[in-house]
């Protein structure tokens, strides 16, 4: 099943991601200002981010903390690190202090 938004990327960009959760991969890719995810492999990616389910949602929450996981050991990462900090920062959503955050569940 694929799921897709609005990413604000121009219009007529193509970047490939792969997301490693544990053992499953996923293709993340970027198209004329849209994301489309997938499961499996992507074919030569950009860029690669390998990391856990907690971590993930840290970084959904909190884009900036993808430095820190990486020199943590926490994530992993390969490729364009800028594709990685886009991809993160279009997709956090931003929130109150007084709102908690809720992710969906697969």
């Amino acid at each position: 099943m694929a799921s897709e938004t609005v990413l604000p990327e121009p219009k007529g960009a193509q970047t490939v991601r792969r997301l490693d959760l544990h053992d499953r991969a996923w293709t993340i890719r970027t198209e004329d200002g849209h994301v489309h995810v997938q499961a499996g492999e992507p074919n030569e990616p950009h860029a690669s981010l390998h990391t856990d389910p907690k971590t993930l949602n840290d970084l959904l929450e909190d884009p900036g903390k993808l430095d820190a996981a990486v020199a943590d050991g926490s994530a992993a990462i390969a490729g364009d690190r800028s594709a990685l900090r886009r991809l993160l920062n279009s997709v956090a959503a931003p929130r109150s202090h007084n709102q908690p955050v809720t992710r969906a569940r697969a």
